[in-house]
């Protein structure tokens, strides 16, 4: 299989990820959504690549978003967040 995985319909997941935020700022964490935007930004400036599991040029992107949106999933605030999974967020990057 040449193509990704994930199908992700940015509609719910941009919404999703939004509300998620919010809860983890609501919650005491760092704002994450710049880190979100350069993810999306990064995509969108790689269209041609998106289905491409070979490109990973979005790479660097997408840790440093799940990286901080994670840092919310380990605290105990996030124990009852349906975005959070033993400490993980279950929000994937594309």
């Amino acid at each position: 299989m040449s193509e990704r995985a994930a199908d992700v319909e940015c509609t719910p997941y941009c919404e999703d990820v939004e509300a998620f935020q919010q809860r983890a700022v609501a919650a005491g964490q760092a704002d994450c959504n710049a880190l979100f935007e350069a993810h999306l930004d990064c995509w969108e400036q790689n269209t041609a690549q998106i289905c491409s599991k070979e490109f990973t040029g979005c790479t660097e992107a997408a840790t440093a978003w799940r990286t901080c949106v994670g840092a919310y999933c380990k605290t105990d605030a996030a124990k009852t967040d349906p975005n959070c999974a033993a400490g993980n967020t279950r929000l994937l990057p594309f």
